[in-house]
């Protein structure tokens, strides 16, 4: 371990945030087959029309992005989603704020939604079956908390049980509330891997869909991510 990385997980110890500047020019995100961006975000174009927006997504509800920190342009639309409609997560208890993880390659975004995938599909006593998913490519940069290596350190943030999320989420809470951007973190599902957790909208940019992967439920487990590609049209 660098001495910059130990350093930096002698202060997660203590609980002193310590941040780094994330510049991910590619990196993925896995999302629902029935998935549809929120084209009106793309659209806008005068930033004082944010909050008119939101207030009508949200139907009334308070909303629950900051207009200040809604991403607009190209892409926008699947990035707001996450962030307009949402469940508990590792970092969110799934009240307040929604977050948009993605994993640093491919491999790692797969890796942690097949698990919470199959975690739903067992629940469901489903028996072998296919399930579509689509890819999403996009660009992070910001400056995140930086709990990378952390695991002996702090392994309440690293629990892989979902249902021993809490520790996590309300720390995370208290960052969000503080103003970060997000967390960069060590991927609990993909050895090896690297994730982001974004609570700022505007830290992602060009999200876009680059292609379409079906996970192999063999009535027990995920055994297989196969990628779709079109062969004919008519």
């Amino acid at each position: 371990m660098s001495p910059t990385r130990r350093a930096a997980v002698r202060r997660a110890s203590t609980g002193a945030p310590v941040t780094a500047a994330v510049r991910w020019k590619a990196c993925f995100r896995v999302t629902s087959w029935q998935a549809r961006p929120e084209a009106v975000f793309e659209a806008v174009t005068d930033p004082a029309d944010l909050e008119d927006v939101l207030a009508v997504l949200a139907a009334g509800a308070p909303a629950r992005v900051d207009p200040a920190k809604a991403a607009t342009g190209s892409g926008a639309g699947w990035v707001m989603l996450p962030f307009l409609r949402f469940g508990p997560t590792r970092f969110s208890d799934g009240n307040r704020y929604g977050v948009f993880y993605a994993g640093r390659v491919q491999a790692t975004a797969i890796a942690e939604t097949t698990y919470h995938y199959a975690r739903f599909l067992a629940a469901s006593h489903e028996p072998p079956t296919f399930l579509g998913v689509q890819m999403l490519r996009c660009s992070v940069k910001g400056t995140m908390v930086d709990i990378r290596g952390a695991q002996v350190a702090r392994p309440d943030l690293y629990d892989p049980d979902p249902a021993n999320y809490g520790p996590a989420q309300h720390w995370a809470d208290g960052l969000h509330r503080a103003g970060q951007d997000g967390i960069v973190y060590d991927s609990v599902r993909h050895r090896g891997g690297s994730c982001v957790a974004v609570f700022d909208p505007r830290c992602v940019t060009g999200c876009r869909r680059v292609g379409s992967l079906v996970y192999e439920w063999d009535g027990t487990a995920i055994v297989r991510a196969h990628r779709l590609r079109e062969v004919w049209r008519p």
